[in-house]
């Protein structure tokens, strides 16, 4: 960990030495730069922040949607570093790490609608997106803020608005582009649990306003804040007895192994050449490696059927475990599991942009993202090895979008087309151990290795057009068609590599596929009653491909999956009021969700009573309704207050009768209220400004996976986390100085909640610990 770490800050260094220029000409540049960017913080703080959801540079004021933008100075002062941190004070977002992914896949979720099941052979419900970049599984996807020039978060469908359908909504990040300006900056931080961090960027015009090269890097080093005990060594009086770890002992506080921690390294390059001013093409190539400590997962509930008598739940609030990530230990072939969770990416995108007159522009953006990630997870969190998981996903993913847009005193429209293919190889094993006895000996027991490979493509077209029947009147249409596949193979084998076993035998091999064809729509109006007030309404439609479950473990579960679709009707406002000092933005919304897809884990019309399932099958219906607001006022110069507020309230009007979901359960990660609130005053000091923040956020309970209700350790509780900064700028905003805190109060939390104490094959309940308080401190210098 600690060597990656010297390795990627010698690249970044060698990246800021490209930045040893003229003395006069960095101060130069440094004054201008500084002076525009006071300019976009001020805005910022205004909400004058350009977005382009709509295909070009609009205001988000000006925009037609539930839309939030957060620019770099905002997230930088909120201490949000990742797109996690970002959904925290965004309405009616929620992201979490799933607890049975190896920490590598994310629950994304907007107003209710998203992707219970993260595993990549399933289609996110929610689109991310890097400079236009779609991704589409989300391996990986805890994205940290490189080099960020903003993040607009889309709320509702956005399925005739680019990239691939997504029904739910969409998560935007864009970061700074090549610009013909020299410059760069260099920020180190050094924080709580020995984090060190370095990231910087450079921007070096080559030729002047025609070839320019931008390099942006980050490392970062954690050390795990979460300990995993030898069970024996803990506990030297229970019986009966457990061996212990080799080379443990209670010298060393028992500790097998840390959680939590880990390091990242990411490098990312772009070089734009101009020949000529209507002409702009952008090559980037991005490498990111994510090497991180098992996720710190705590035992909640454990089943007497298995546990020998023994007691493996650590205190309520102490952050240990005795998870030793060992397969079989108590038979004559035992194997080490993965204990820690690896993520490797390499992204490589070219986008053109043509002006081909004043009205008519091209665009064309072109991607390839290579993924290879592997991760563990020890469901029983014992030393009894009841069950446990190898996650390994390789992926290749290709894209290609065209957009031609064109613009006139009645009209602005865009037509385009997009493209999706992906590859993935999907290894990795499944070790289950069921109905132990007193005496320790196993009943049921499945261990299997698998290596799927899955093809999905997706081609659809789009057109979108905005028409002004007035100056303040505008009428929007859009239109989409989607045609979708996706075809999966089934590969099970013995541990040793032999041809399957009797009871998995019929799975080997099999093929289903997946066709799916569907339009969506969007109509939207909107009226500027005055420079101050935008009303609009809109009905949009949304969808996200079906497929096959991805989990059969005993034959007659390698089922399809229907397509889920929602249908959206929203209305609201956006509004600067007392001379631009206040501005609110308000929207109301009505979805009705169709043919949900979960993950369920009793299938016993298909398997039987008591017999282990994962089946993605579709459980019902549902209708989703609630409010969003946003406010940021600033009452006197120097004081800024940014507020958000949602309810979402979900109801499951039908559900199928073999899902096991009631009409009572709660869908997976809807938290019905959440709300954020965020101060900062600027004071003049020293020949510079000193700037306290303080930032609060809170989102009620919500559950992991249905039916929640026949599951007593699934609801995650309600919590509220308060982050507080304060940072020192000279005069001139070269360097800048910061001290942060994020959990501030260090607060005991559970991130997420997971129970399978109904399942057949789980018995178990565990719980993702949330990070403790901890606090860093940084300096920043701009060239």
């Amino acid at each position: 960990m600690k060597g990656s770490f010297v390795r990627a800050s010698a690249m970044l260094s060698a990246a800021v030495v490209a930045l040893a220029l003229p003395s006069a000409v960095q101060a130069q540049n440094a004054q201008e730069n500084a002076a525009q960017e006071d300019t976009n913080d001020s805005d910022a703080n205004a909400g004058d922040i350009v977005v382009t959801a709509q295909f070009r540079g609009q205001r988000v004021q000006d925009t037609p949607l539930a839309i939030s933008a957060v620019t770099s100075e905002l997230a930088e002062a909120r201490s949000q570093f990742s797109i996690n941190d970002i959904a925290r004070t965004a309405p009616s977002v929620n992201i979490e790490a799933g607890t049975g992914t190896g920490g590598s896949f994310p629950s994304v979720y907007i107003r209710g609608v998203g992707q219970s099941d993260p595993f990549p052979p399933l289609d996110p419900g929610v689109g991310v997106y890097i400079d236009d970049v779609y991704y589409g599984i989300l391996t990986g996807a805890n994205f940290d803020l490189l080099d960020l020039d903003r993040v607009e978060v889309l709320r509702g469908p956005q399925g005739t608005l680019a990239g691939k359908n997504s029904e739910g909504g969409a998560i935007k990040i864009f970061t700074n582009q090549p610009t013909n300006d020299l410059g760069g900056y260099v920020e180190a931080t050094y924080g709580s649990y020995d984090r060190k961090q370095i990231r910087g960027a450079a921007n070096i015009p080559i030729v002047d306003d025609k070839v320019i090269l931008r390099v942006s890097g980050m490392a970062r080093s954690v050390d795990g804040f979460f300990k995993r005990l030898d069970f024996a060594c803990a506990n030297p009086t229970a019986v009966p007895q457990l061996p212990f770890t080799a080379g443990v002992s209670a010298v060393n506080d028992c500790e097998i192994g840390r959680a939590g921690g880990g390091d990242l390294t990411a490098v990312k390059g772009s070089l734009l050449i101009k020949p000529v001013d209507s002409v702009r093409n952008t090559m980037s190539f991005t490498t990111i490696t994510d090497n991180q400590q098992v996720q710190p997962l705590k035992l909640l509930f454990q089943s007497t059927s298995w546990n020998r008598g023994l007691n493996f739940i650590t205190g309520p609030r102490e952050m240990t475990s005795y998870a030793t990530y060992v397969g079989n230990q108590y038979s004559a072939a035992p194997y080490q599991g993965i204990d820690y969770s690896h993520v490797k990416q390499k992204i490589y995108s070219n986008t053109l942009d043509i002006d081909i007159n004043d009205k008519l522009s091209f665009k064309s953006i072109t991607a390839y993202i290579k993924t290879d990630s592997e991760g563990g997870y020890d469901n029983d969190l014992s030393p009894l090895s009841v069950s446990l998981q190898d996650i390994i996903v390789k992926s290749k993913q290709f894209t290609q979008e065209i957009r031609l847009s064109g613009t006139s005193s009645l009209i602005d429209w865009t037509v385009g087309g997009f493209y999706f293919d992906n590859d993935i190889l999907f290894p990795g094993r499944i070790n289950i151990n069921r109905g132990f006895d007193p005496a320790g000996q196993p009943g049921f027991t499945l261990d299997f290795l698998t290596n799927d490979p899955i093809k999905s493509t997706s081609k659809s077209g789009f057109a979108h057009a905005v028409v002004h029947l007035t100056d303040s009147l505008n009428v929007t249409g859009g239109i989409r068609y989607t045609d979708d596949f996706k075809r999966y193979t089934f590969v099970r084998l013995d541990p040793d590599g032999s041809p399957q076993s009797t009871l998995l035998g019929p799975i080997n091999g099999l093929s289903n596929t997946f066709n799916g064809k569907r339009w969506d729509y969007r109509v939207a109006l909107d009226y500027r009653f005055s420079p101050d007030l935008l009303v609009y309404a809109q009905f949009a439609t949304g969808y996200k491909g079906g497929g096959v479950s991805p989990r059969p473990i005993l034959p007659g579960q390698e089922l399809p999956y229907q397509p889920e679709s929602v249908k959206s009707f929203e209305a609201g406002f956006k509004s600067d009021l007392l001379d631009r000092r206040v501005r609110l933005n308000v929207t109301g919304f009505y979805q009705k969700f169709n043919d949900i897809q979960l993950q369920l884990g009793q299938c016993p019309a298909i398997s039987g009573p008591g017999a282990p399932c994962a089946l993605t099958a579709n459980a019902g219906k549902a209708r989703i309704q609630g409010a969003e607001a946003e406010l940021d006022v600033r009452p006197v110069d120097g004081l800024s207050i940014n507020a958000t507020a949602s309810i979402v309230d979900f109801k499951f009007t039908e559900t199928s009768a073999d899902s096991g979901v009631l009409l009572t359960d709660k869908a997976p990660f809807i938290s019905k209220y959440k709300f954020s609130i965020g101060a900062q005053y600027e004071f003049v000091l020293a020949g510079g400004t000193l700037t306290p923040r303080i930032d609060l956020d809170y989102r009620s309970n919500f559950s992991v996976g249905a039916p929640a209700n026949a599951r007593p350790f699934n609801v995650t509780e309600g919590r509220s986390l308060v982050n507080a900064r304060i940072s020192y700028k000279p005069n001139g905003d070269e360097w800048e100085i910061a001290l942060a805190a994020t959990n501030l109060f260090d607060k005991f939390y559970y991130a997420s909640k997971f129970d399978h104490a109904s399942e057949a094959q789980g018995a178990t309940a565990e719980g993702l610990v949330g990070r403790p308080r901890e606090f860093s401190l940084s300096v920043k210098r701009k060239f």
